[in-house]
């Protein structure tokens, strides 16, 4: 046996205490110091202890006779609540019937009393405590974070159903904190991988250190922890321990030599006896409500869920449902608003939006529903739907004679991170026969910023492929230049709040002139969104040369309307609204 292994915990279930104890000795001949037996009497005793979760055994003998039907049933049961450890059927003699019986309700193995040697019973437990720890290392890896070596979100989410059963029950409170590490992203790109790696170690072991041995810490996202409070006596006692782990942050963590200010956001939601309605995706979604509302509140605080935030969570959870009945009927609409050149020379792209066509509201642009598309994961899902209808449309517009058309996409974060989307892509493109040239991707700069280095592949397969890359709203986010550079962008499309601003003082046209001047110096491609009137128009012409997009010439078109509008487009034409728009 690996000396390098703790003492096995085995625990026998049989009402014959001198089987135990001859068990005890048999060990005690064969590997002394190995295991650890402890001995119940009885079902009844076990499932107490199974009930008030005391038991927690490497290997379960349990006596399963052909004389006791119970045993068959406790042993699957045991087998069921313990899931990590190996449980060993006994029986006084070898019988065909309760081996095979055993080994179905899920034992490893099976002992006859009557024929087992001293060698064969350690044999038997040596064999079931590897499988122990076999299945330990899978549950574990399953379980754990392999970084922070905290819970993870799976077994967060076991956790709290048994605290919320449990809280039923006793009529304490569970508590829940969500919380978020403010700027990580920073600490990052600035500090390196490594060291944010050992900056999530320090806060994972400072926030362990910060609560109860029965609480459980989690890691359930990239710079994002949970802690689940059990047996709260005063609602008040949650936020206590808040305050307590915020105060993580009045000193410098020092990782490998470098000294980093810690900051955090907490989102707390409450369990009580009395809720009839709360589960634990309730606790979650309640606790994450109230940390968007920290971020919201300046950062570095805590903010509880309260009946305020409960309609806007009953709401979030409706569209929930109503989204992923959306994707269900095929009832998400790609429309395309056209580009037209600056120089007149006609309409040169057309860029991708996605609309919600919803029973009861109408058509709903992405800024109603897209955050909680992102919420619930679905983006890289929608992501490829909008790019396999902005391809095939394009496509189609070519085979009219539109061939030097272009098709702008948008793409967010979770699509660029998904590893093989630049494959995915650009087999799309190959299918319908488009260009790579064709197509733009436009990326936010808030998406650029937070961009992880599996999104860095992907960007850089498609620019390799051809495919072109813009970066939206531009100048509205942080370092916009370096994309520049950095990226070798194509082109940068005018935040609309610049354009629309260009009537309302110096500081907006300053903006405007100072991305065009620069885009000219770099050759890279503008466009000024969101031109409404001609007041906009004029400005830009005199500021610099740009394409242009906006109400003025055309809002979004669903996608068999726009054919006849690009293709009727004159060039040279004074811009004029092509159809009656919102506000004009």
């Amino acid at each position: 046996m690996d000396n390098t292994h703790a003492a096995c915990q085995v625990l026998v279930v049989d009402d014959n205490l001198g089987d135990y104890l001859l068990f005890e000795h048999y060990l005690e001949a064969e590997a002394p110091g190995h295991y650890e037996l402890a001995h119940v009497s009885s079902y009844a005793e076990l499932e107490q202890r199974l009930r008030a979760g005391a038991l927690c055994p490497d290997v379960l003998l349990i006596d399963c006779d052909s004389g006791s039907a119970a045993g068959l049933g406790y042993l699957g049961d045991a087998v069921q609540r313990l899931p990590t450890a190996s449980v060993v059927g006994l029986a006084e003699r070898l019988d065909g019937v309760v081996a095979r019986q055993c080994l179905q309700a899920g034992a490893v193995d099976l002992i006859a009393k009557d024929e087992t040697t001293p060698a064969h019973f350690a044999h038997v437990l040596a064999y079931a405590a590897a499988n122990h720890r076999r299945i330990q290392a899978l549950f574990d890896r399953a379980h754990f974070d392999t970084l922070t070596g905290l819970a993870n979100r799976n077994l967060l989410n076991d956790r709290i159903d048994h605290a919320l059963e449990r809280s039923k029950r006793s009529g304490e409170y569970v508590a829940l904190l969500m919380i978020d590490l403010d700027d990580f992203k920073q600490v990052n790109d600035g500090l390196g991988h490594d060291i944010g790696d050992g900056y999530l170690r320090a806060v994972a072991g400072a926030i362990r250190a910060s609560v109860r041995e029965s609480d459980t810490v989690a890691r359930i996202g990239g710079d994002e922890f949970a802690v689940l409070l059990e047996g709260l006596r005063q609602a008040e006692s949650a936020m206590q321990i808040a305050t307590k782990i915020l105060g993580l942050t009045a000193n410098r963590m020092e990782v490998d030599g470098k000294r980093i200010q810690p900051s955090m956001s907490i989102g707390i939601s409450l369990f009580a006896s009395t809720n009839t309605r709360f589960s634990a995706q309730w606790l979650l979604k309640a606790a994450d409500t109230a940390l968007y509302r920290a971020k919201g509140r300046g950062k570095n605080c805590y903010h509880v869920f309260t009946e305020e935030l409960d309609q806007e969570l009953v709401h979030n959870i409706g569209l929930d449902r109503q989204l992923r009945e959306a994707l269900a009927r095929d009832q998400l609409r790609v429309h395309y608003q056209p580009i037209v050149a600056g120089d007149r020379r006609g309409v040169v792209a057309v860029e991708a939006l996605l609309r919600w066509a919803h029973p009861k509201q109408g058509l709903l642009e992405p800024r109603a529903f897209l955050p909680a598309l992102e919420k619930l994961g679905l983006m890289p899902e929608v992501g490829e739907f909008v790019v396999h209808e902005a391809v095939e449309r394009l496509a189609s517009l070519r085979a009219q004679g539109l061939r030097e058309l272009s098709m702008h996409v948008n793409v967010s974060a979770a699509q660029l991170a998904t590893p093989g989307f630049a494959a995915f892509v650009v087999g799309v493109l190959a299918e319908h026969g488009v260009p790579a040239s064709h197509l733009c991707i436009e990326l936010t700069e808030a998406v650029l910023f937070e961009r992880a280095a599996s999104a860095e592949r992907e960007l850089r397969a498609l620019r390799k492929e051809g495919v072109k890359v813009a970066i939206d709203d531009f100048g509205t986010g942080f370092g916009s230049y370096s994309y520049l550079k950095e990226l070798a962008v194509d082109e940068v499309k005018i935040d609309g709040s610049y354009v629309r601003g260009l009537g309302e003082g110096r500081a907006n046209r300053a903006i405007v002139r100072s991305i065009l001047t620069l885009a000219r110096e770099l050759d890279v491609g503008v466009t000024a969104e969101g031109v409404e009137n001609l007041e906009q128009y004029r400005q830009l012409g005199e500021l610099g040369r740009a394409d242009l997009q906006g109400f003025l010439f055309y809002p979004a078109l669903p996608g068999d309307e726009i054919a006849p509008v690009v293709g009727a487009y004159v060039p040279g034409a004074p811009p004029i609204p092509r159809r009656p728009a919102p506000g004009l």
